[in-house]
């Protein structure tokens, strides 16, 4: 009887899942199982009714830009609140597991798919593709982040959601004086990179002549590997434009430490992106004209975001 449920679960899924699929190829990974949802406690954790949390792992919820702000205190953090809260509360979730499945407070970390009497859908694909979030992964959680990308992409190119908000806009690699002041925060930056090397296998991507106090991106070896087993070269990136995504530092300039491919976009010449790490590259939509040349890969971000301790948007 519970495999029979199991079946027709997976066939009324199949339904909302045809539905993201037409901006993007649904997310798919080892089924864990359905749970209810309880409650939502933000905008990218909910309460099941075996009392666990569930992490939305791969849809990043607008975090308040200003330290110790509570999320109902930000406009765009309890519009994402509201929304997920229509969408899940008293519906029933299927989970599905990349490699972790936990984080380190004990949190689920999976994709989660709304069961309904309509079909249903993928949940952080909806987030996202409404402006609701932003996509994000690391290196054990990734088997999703093209997919997210290129619901990002299309959010962004129509401004919906957070993207009609500056908080959100795609930095400049340029502006390396605007980029410390987010220093702490999550950000997309996009530009030219203007160097890549090696050095005793580390790889530094520079975008611009002063390594000293240009954006930098910094990839470790153990996490260059994880390129090379995608079959990609760092050093190819060198007069590329590239889109960043990950949490900003401040060494040397500003850095994003890039621990995994799923943080680069690869701008085309024809405007559209390629996400590094799928099989052939997942194509994104092009960028809108306000949006800056792509660039530089990111590293991932922890498995919790870190705390802010300076007022930026994150």
């Amino acid at each position: 009887m519970a495999e029979g449920r199991r079946v027709s679960r997976a066939a009324a899924l199949a339904i909302g899942i045809a539905a993201v699929a037409q901006t993007a190829s649904a997310c798919s990974l080892p089924e864990g199982p359905a749970r209810a949802v309880v409650a939502v406690i933000d905008g990218d954790t909910l309460l099941l009714d075996d009392q666990s949390k569930l992490r939305l792992v791969g849809a990043l919820r607008p975090s308040p830009p200003l330290a110790n702000t509570p999320d109902a205190d930000w406009p765009p953090a309890a519009t994402a609140k509201e929304a997920l809260e229509r969408m899940v509360t008293g519906q029933t979730v299927l989970l599905e597991f990349d490699q972790r499945t936990t984080d380190r407070y004990g949190q689920q970390l999976a994709q989660a798919f709304v069961v309904n009497e309509d079909g249903g859908f993928w949940l952080q694909g909806r987030m996202v593709e409404e402006g609701l979030a932003r996509a994000y992964s690391f290196p054990d959680n990734s088997g999703c982040a093209a997919e997210l990308v290129q619901l990002e992409a299309g959010a962004r190119a129509l401004g919906l959601g957070i993207w009609a908000n500056a908080a959100y806009d795609v930095r400049e690699a340029g502006k390396t004086d605007d980029l410390l002041r987010y220093t702490g925060s999550y950000q997309l930056v996009s530009g030219t990179v203007a160097e890549a090397a090696n050095s005793k296998g580390r790889v530094f991507l520079d975008f611009g002549a002063d390594w000293h106090t240009d954006f930098t991106a910094s990839i470790e070896p153990k996490c260059r590997q994880l390129f090379e087993k995608a079959g990609f070269d760092l050093l190819s990136l060198k007069g590329k434009t590239v889109r960043v995504r990950g949490w900003i530092e401040s060494a040397n300039g500003p850095q994003i430490k890039v621990t995994h491919p799923g943080q680069i976009e690869i701008v085309n010449e024809d405007g559209s992106a390629t996400v590094i790490g799928t099989s052939a590259g997942m194509s994104v939509e092009a960028p809108t004209p306000e949006d800056p040349p792509l660039e530089v890969p990111p590293p991932e971000p922890p498995s919790e975001p870190p705390q802010q301790t300076a007022a930026v948007p994150n």
